[in-house]
């Protein structure tokens, strides 16, 4: 199978949700300030969805909020390629096939990109509101400067990995 080099940003959340939008927030940062080609998708976090667009990808970030019983606003970033994901690590998604099961899903049918990293904030506040709290957005802000500077250094690799 052939895959597509352009990295894939996901954005999961809900904007009805409070910090469970924080992802979907992240991902159009990154679209607005990235000095690189990067596609960036915004989901509710559907599992079968999400597998449909990385599985044909190099690379993906995925951005989500969690609850895994951190303080709010403290910042996950796992890299599958290196690691697993935490079993106390849960998506903030309302969908009962979610972003855990859908990862697990695509290892088991080789379906993963070659790499993906999953970078995830603690929510303080999921229920049905619209905003996210202080706290998850300071922390939103430096985790899309942090993705910003990753897509970077993966195009400068990614060109010394191609010249003669």
């Amino acid at each position: 199978m052939s895959r597509d080099s352009t990295p894939l940003v996901i954005g999961i959340g809900n904007s009805f949700r409070g910090d469970d939008a924080i992802g979907q927030c992240i991902a159009e940062e990154i679209k607005k300030k990235s000095k690189i080609d990067v596609d960036i998708l915004l989901s509710e976090g559907d599992g079968m969805d999400l597998i449909n667009q990385w599985e044909t990808r190099e690379i993906v970030y995925v951005i989500d909020a969690v609850e895994s019983m951190g303080d709010p606003g403290t910042i996950h970033i796992i890299d599958l390629s290196h690691r697993q994901l935490a079993k106390d690590l849960r998506s903030a998604s309302t969908h009962q096939f979610d972003l855990v099961k859908a990862i697990a899903l695509s290892k088991t049918t080789d379906r993963l990109p070659l790499r993906m990293i999953i970078c995830a904030i603690e929510a303080e506040q999921l229920g049905w509101v619209e905003g996210v709290t202080a706290r998850v957005s300071q922390a939103g802000t430096k985790l899309a400067e942090h993705i910003l500077q990753e897509l970077d250094a993966d195009r400068e690799r990614s060109e010394e990995c191609s010249d003669p």
